[in-house]
């Protein structure tokens, strides 16, 4: 059965499976000599087979954590490579045959692209932000109590009244004839409150159609 998986390992078929995957693989003996790597793993590293087969992982590739795990006989995970613009992840298992550790596999896994998503969506979200940040800008309302200026007891009286609905979380319905203040209120009320952070929305009401007043 052992002859027949060596055998198979080294099978033309067998090559052509590993070179079929995604992931980079070398396989290296007991010895930590290089017996294979796929076109993945040249593509990913930039190691040919004529650079690394037949030569000890070791002297071929010092920073190589393979021979460790070879020599522990424990998988070793998630060890970050970057070649150039390309970064992967390595995983390091030994290969154990009847209790003995005939070998050692590493697979690479490419995760450029998911860093370059990672990239792209910080990118993103700093736009967002920065748009929300102008849209908070562009929609803040301008007024204090301090700039509605009275001192009859009609005024002081509408300036309680407004601070007092100001700390509550409730709907706010100004009324009134046009021109005496009402807009100068509502931005009052909104800096007083616990939103004024928020966006300070104006609307023109009296430019929205009855029936859809009514229906909102």
């Amino acid at each position: 059965v052992e002859g027949f998986f060596k055998e198979f390992l080294l099978s033309e078929r067998f090559i052509d499976i590993l070179n079929a995957i995604h992931n980079g693989i070398m396989v290296v003996d007991k010895d930590n000599t290089v017996t294979f790597i796929n076109s993945a793993y040249t593509r990913l590293t930039g190691v040919t087979p004529e650079d690394v087969i037949g030569r000890n992982l070791c002297e071929a590739r010092p920073s190589a954590k393979l021979p460790q795990a070879v020599f522990s006989g424990k998988t070793m995970c998630g060890i970050h490579r970057k070649v150039g613009k390309v970064e992967y992840i390595v995983d390091c298992h030994p290969i154990i045959v009847r209790g003995i550790v005939s070998g050692g596999v590493s697979i690479l896994r490419d995760i450029t692209e998911i860093q370059n998503l990672v990239e792209r969506l910080r990118k993103y979200r700093t736009t967002v932000n920065t748009l929300t940040g102008r849209v908070k800008e562009g929609h803040k309302a301008k007024y204090t109590f301090a700039d509605i200026v009275g001192e009859s007891p009609l005024i002081l009286n509408a300036k309680k009244l407004a601070r007092k609905v100001a700390g509550s979380d409730i709907n706010v319905l100004i009324i009134g004839a046009s021109g005496p203040g009402k807009e100068l209120f509502a931005h009052a009320i909104h800096n007083e409150s616990q939103r004024q952070q928020d966006a300070f929305v104006v609307v023109n009401c009296a430019s929205i159609p009855k029936n859809l007043l009514e229906s909102e």
